[in-house]
């Protein structure tokens, strides 16, 4: 599966209609972005300059080890690029990708926008399992993935595998409780 959508993910210029984009936080390197993350913001650049009427949602709490939350350090990042800070929301909350999801959507529901399409940004070897989420949660979603190099990517993949099953269980729970 997580191979599958590797391969499968759509390009910038098959995904229209979006209302929101969603950067998932990838960790930090002494409080600033790290090149995981970087490489999400960059693809979250390119689709906002081609589409500069979304909002930009940057979902990451604070780890420990740092000073400031991943949406913090997300943002001034953004901002060094020149995108509107009245374009950018924060969720600072989140610790792993089903809270970055969870907390998303209750940013989405306190907004009245629970109804509209997003537009998840993150790793390539990550989208399955962000997208499995979202749909668990009941947002509409889309993906777009960004590039990990392969040395990294082996890795990742491997820890999603688990990740994956974890965060299925917990998705129907939360539909259960909800």
């Amino acid at each position: 599966m997580i191979i599958l959508s590797i391969c499968n993910h759509k390009d910038m210029d098959d995904i229209n209609d979006i209302n929101y984009i969603i950067v998932l936080g990838a960790g930090l390197n002494d409080n600033k972005v790290g090149k995981l993350l970087k490489n999400r913001l960059d693809k979250a650049i390119e689709y906002y300059k081609l589409n500069n009427d979304v909002n930009i949602i940057l979902s990451g709490g604070l780890k420990p080890n740092n000073t400031i939350s991943e949406a913090d350090a997300m943002y001034n990042y953004l901002i060094s690029m020149g995108i509107s800070k009245n374009k950018i929301i924060k969720e600072d909350k989140a610790l792993n990708t089903f809270e970055n999801i969870k907390y998303t959507k209750e940013i989405l529901k306190s907004r009245n926008d629970l109804d509209k399409h997003v537009l998840i940004i993150t790793s390539e070897f990550h989208i399955f399992r962000s997208l499995m989420i979202s749909n668990l949660l009941g947002l509409k979603s889309e993906g777009l993935a960004c590039y990990t190099p392969i040395k990294m990517r082996v890795n990742y993949m491997i820890s999603e595998y688990i990740s994956i099953t974890r965060d299925f269980i917990k998705g129907n729970i939360y539909k259960l409780d909800n």
